[in-house]
């Protein structure tokens, strides 16, 4: 009976090891996982505040060009579309 005992806490450790190890897995995937997506989730927002960004500033300098009345004249002449922006 001692042999017996001691081959069933030989059985519950392992069963207990091994699913410690799965566990382990699964939770380093799954923070892999969301590391990933927190990153692209961060990348997007700075792409999109760039570009708000840059629409803003193309929006006001166009307005101070309008201001100066110099959109048709210096951009024009230099073979450009009449815009500063090319």
């Amino acid at each position: 009976m001692d042999k017996n005992s001691t081959s069933i806490k030989k059985k519950i450790a392992m069963a207990a090891v091994l699913v410690g190890a799965v566990l382990s897995i699964l939770t380093f995937l799954f923070i892999h996982e969301v590391k990933e997506e927190l990153w692209k989730q961060s990348v997007q927002t700075i792409i999109e505040s760039t570009q708000q960004g840059c629409n803003t500033l193309k929006v006001q300098l166009m307005d101070d060009y309008q201001s100066m009345g110099t959109e048709g004249n210096c951009f024009g002449a230099a073979g450009g579309t009449g815009t500063p922006y090319g």
